[in-house]
């Protein structure tokens, strides 16, 4: 009789993706009314078949957000294009993926990578932290290796004793006691307690379960593991998972699901019941259950799902651990996530974790008294160094490419004139004098200016340049007495912040080391020069084609970055200042740590702040960034707190997610070329006109092509 129901339920429900869909949807959200007016659902089921198969109506019918046909879009870099990577699968809602197992009596699962998840790419990669956890020295082979092997030989002992390979825990110790002098009951304590402490339920998974749980079905467990059952049923209740009937485990029953064989022995235990089986390894999950006769449902493993998109060379503890986290996070089915919040949460989160703890190391090494983030971009590195590594006073100060060329000006006329002139006069923006000098905060005498061929409303241009130039020069002294007073505010400011502070680290993130170089420069020469100031940036690229050489301070320690500078990572720095993509890196990378409020341009004769023009557009983007990066660090923290010297990322290891975008030109078109760009903004006050990146590069690529 249940197979005569199959066929038709397999024919009126199952033939057509939106009937199916639609109707098993609608009897999820009114279980209780279709036990009781069956009837009545048979009229939406027919219903449902007349718009659909009948009339070929593609319209949805019951429900307007119904998603579009389910394809799973090829794994590729090319796919991250089109949707959020958490969208690739587009698997189902974990109530739909419950409904299609409602018409079966027995639920069977997969454990490890179905209902439980590890925070690692690999299994074995838990191997490392368990031979940490034994202090067994990295000598030879070291633990993650010997354990491969004691479980080899294990296996190859059993087959050659009993024919069978399926071992358990103790028989693997007994290998491993004998190759690596371990204990054997202390070994399998601290791999059983690793297991514990960094298990957790696949939370799409855990709905399934539950929603099963709810109609009443007999759920069982069924594993190919060396940990024997009575263990295992601990762990899968620490992780909120019970009531299942019973567990199956490979090595308790001497069988293993490849073969089938294991599922044979749940068949013997419901004779006469209609059992399905899901699980994520399509060998021992899929074709292992129909050996039996059984059905089963594909859950795609999540590091499979993952793998085309996560970087290489990432250093083997920490890759494992950074991808199984972000894998276990974005491919589970639960949730589908903006673009914008992922990547801050895939490419944003682990540097700016990382960088935090390299802080935190450095201030204990150097013994400072005090940190200093400057704006913009400190602003997310303090919020994450507040909340997780805080362990001296610091404090957030308001800097900027303008304070430093209006507060170093006696030392900057080069700079200040390349800033003045040449951004704006070769620029795309039409910029009048008048705007330049307001946003400059220089009072200049027209009479004086009419001298040079020049009036307030002249557009600063190629044809003007030299003149303007000439101007600035001339009247040196002029524009430098127009800092004097705020330059006087500014440094009331920052000496009160400093306070009795004698030893300093300023936080910036990059490039060339003008922001954190600039601010010493200030402090020492308007201050004191007995403050110690030491230097520290994400990342730096001066010396590398920027036309700013920076390694004499890289040398004596006063500079020092993170993630790759001319003197470390050097593969990085390369990378990131590719002449292909350097004017995007840059500007798409800098979106981690923009800020919802504009640059600071100086101080008021009131002493109040003043800033430039706000990017509005970017504020809704910048949160959702903001949140994917704070969300990242929460969760790594939380998951290897037992480990925190996994918080140890290096800078390599924090660059190598963004590098596998570096020149994926595509990519950044695709996702980044409306984003408000606000690098040069300052200089046109009249107008206030901001780029897109998309302008940025398109002006970027055409000067590279004229040069050439």
């Amino acid at each position: 009789m249940g197979h005569v129901k199959d066929i038709i339920y397999g024919g009126i429900v199952k033939r057509n993706a939106m009937v199916r869909y639609e109707y098993e949807r609608f009897v999820m959200e009114h279980i209780e009314e279709h036990n009781r007016k069956r009837l009545l659902h048979w009229k939406v089921l027919w219903k449902l078949n007349w718009h659909y198969r009948i009339k070929k109506n593609e319209e949805p019918l019951l429900y307007k957000d119904v998603p579009e046909k389910r394809v799973e879009v090829r794994q590729s870099a090319d796919a991250q294009l089109q949707v959020p990577e958490s969208a690739i699968l587009n698997r189902p809602k974990p109530y739909h993926f419950a409904l299609g197992l409602l018409h079966y009596d027995v639920i069977s699962f997969d454990v490890f990578d179905t209902l439980l998840f590890r925070p690692f790419q690999h299994p074995a990669d838990l191997f490392n932290i368990i031979g940490k956890r034994l202090n067994y020295p990295a000598v030879f082979t070291g633990f993650k290796q010997g354990r491969y092997e004691a479980e080899r030989e294990a296996r190859n002992q059993l087959e050659n004793d009993l024919g069978i390979r399926e071992v358990n825990i103790y028989e693997i110790y007994d290998q491993v006691e004998r190759k690596l002098g371990i204990d054997k009951e202390k070994g399998i304590e601290a791999e059983i307690k690793a297991e514990q402490d960094y298990l957790f339920a696949n939370p799409y998974m855990k709905i399934v379960y539950n929603i099963l749980r709810s109609q009443g079905k007999t759920i069982v467990l069924t594993s190919d593991m060396y940990i024997p059952g009575r263990i295992m049923e601990k762990l899968m209740r620490k992780c909120g998972y019970d009531g299942f009937e019973h567990l199956y485990v490979s090595c308790d029953y001497r069988c293993n699901k490849t073969s089938g064989e294991l599922f044979r022995r749940v068949l013997q235990d419901y004779p006469d019941k209609k059992i399905v089986h899901i699980g994520d390894n399509q060998a021992a999950d899929i074709a292992g259950a129909k050996k039996a006769g059984l059905e089963a449902r594909y859950y795609k493993n999540v590091n499979e799902a993952g793998k085309a998109y996560r970087p290489d060379w990432m250093a083997e503890l920490t890759g494992s651990a950074y991808t199984g986290l972000i894998n276990a996070y974005i491919h589970n089915g639960l949730n589908k996530y903006p673009f914008f919040y992922e990547y801050g949460f895939i490419y944003g989160g682990v540097y700016v974790l990382g960088f935090c703890e390299w802080i935190r190391k450095r201030v204990k090494e150097e013994q400072i008294d005090k940190l200093i983030f400057l704006s913009r971009d400190g602003d997310i590195y303090q919020k994450i160094y507040n909340k997780y590594f805080e362990s001296i006073p610091n404090d957030y100060i308001f800097w900027s490419r303008m304070a430093n060329l209006k507060y170093l000006i006696e030392i900057n006329q080069d700079a200040f004139i390349d800033r003045v002139i040449k951004q704006k006069a070769l620029g795309t923006l039409d910029v009048e004098l008048s705007s330049i000098f307001e946003c400059f905060s220089i009072k200049a005498d027209e009479n004086i200016l009419m001298q040079y061929g020049l009036y307030p409303n002249s557009v600063l241009c190629r044809e003007n340049m030299e003149a303007f130039k000439r101007f600035i020069k001339d009247n040196w002294e002029m524009i430098c007495r127009n800092y004097e007073e705020e330059k006087i505010l500014v440094r009331d400011e920052v000496k009160a912040i400093i306070g009795s502070s004698k030893k300093i680290a300023v936080i910036d993130v990059g490039w060339t080391g003008s922001g954190p170089l600039g601010f010493k420069h200030f402090v020492n020469t308007n201050i004191s020069p007995d403050i110690e100031i030491k230097c520290w940036m994400a990342g730096g690229a001066g010396g590398y084609g920027s036309g700013v050489s920076v390694l004499p301070y890289y040398m004596d320690g006063t500079l020092e970055s993170y993630l790759f500078s001319p003197f470390h990572n050097k593969r990085n720095a390369q990378i990131h200042v590719s002449e292909n993509v350097a004017v995007t890196n840059n500007a798409v990378f800098e979106l981690f740590t923009q800020t919802q409020y504009p640059s600071f341009r100086g101080m008021s004769e009131s002493g109040k702040y003043v800033f430039d023009i706000p990017e509005n557009e970017n504020y809704k983007m910048i949160a959702e960034i903001h949140k994917g990066i704070i969300d990242f660090c929460e969760l790594y923290r939380k998951i290897f707190a037992k480990d925190s010297y996994l918080y140890n990322i290096s800078g390599f290891d924090a660059y190598r997610p963004f590098a596998k975008l570096a020149f994926n030109k595509k990519f950044f078109e695709k996702n980044f070329i409306n984003v408000i760009n606000g690098y040069g903004l300052s200089g046109d006050n009249k107008h206030q006109c901001i780029e897109t990146i998309g302008r940025r590069m398109e002006h970027y690529y055409a000067n590279n092509r004229q040069k050439k």
